[in-house]
């Protein structure tokens, strides 16, 4: 699997937001997580819209994590930019087999990226 660099950038604007104790603007995570603005609002909408972070309108406004650090997984996060998880995107075929067995290499890995809490990614 490799990670697509929206995938690299929201991990960035995650962390970025939980270092925050307070709302924190776009500018500022664009400027701290080095995320150009174009970039970064695609990226702050999927989050949003999976959940992740909550945002706030206004002349203070901005973003905060919806999810406490321990509860949020490398998983989420990952979810939220990509369609789908996965090593390999194989079809049936006369190989089942080997599609079976990425299959359930996709399975560990999901369950290990599950285990991953974004409390244990800022230690």
């Amino acid at each position: 699997m490799k990670i697509l660099i929206k995938s690299e950038n929201a991990i960035k604007v995650i962390m970025c937001i939980a270092e925050s104790d307070k709302i924190i603007s776009a500018s500022t995570i664009s400027k701290q997580a080095d995320i150009k603005r174009n970039h970064l609002v695609e990226v702050l909408n999927n989050l949003k819209t999976c959940k992740l972070i909550k945002s706030y309108k206004g002349a203070r406004g901005g973003y905060r994590l919806n999810k406490s650090i321990e509860a949020m997984t490398l998983y989420d996060i990952l979810k939220a930019t990509e369609s789908k998880i996965n090593l390999v995107e194989m079809k049936r075929n006369k190989y089942d087999e080997v599609v079976k067995q990425f299959k359930v290499i996709d399975e560990v890995v999901n369950k290990e990226l599950e285990k991953i809490t974004l409390a244990s990614l800022m230690k």
